[in-house]
């Protein structure tokens, strides 16, 4: 399994303050927008003149419901 290691997401959750969960909407507005957000919970960074353009994404439950449970299997059968 991923042990130790665990996945991108768990690693950028262990940084204080950086986000990982948004809703759809506000997600799009953040890819889409020229200004880093006003949230309270901002990782920081800046402004970086332009539309982020990017994401690390991963599959919430509403989106993908057998995502969990597929990793669960390869968790077990360490596929």
């Amino acid at each position: 399994g991923l042990g130790h290691t665990g996945g991108t997401i768990d690693k950028l959750e262990s940084i204080p303050g950086f986000r990982t969960q948004y809703a759809a909407e506000e997600f799009a507005q953040l890819l889409l927008s020229s200004s880093p957000s006003n949230d309270t919970n901002d990782s920081g960074g800046g402004d970086c003149g332009g539309p982020l353009n990017a994401a690390i994404v991963s599959p919430s439950e509403n989106m993908c419901p057998a995502d969990k449970r597929m990793y669960a299997l390869r968790d077990v059968t360490s596929t």
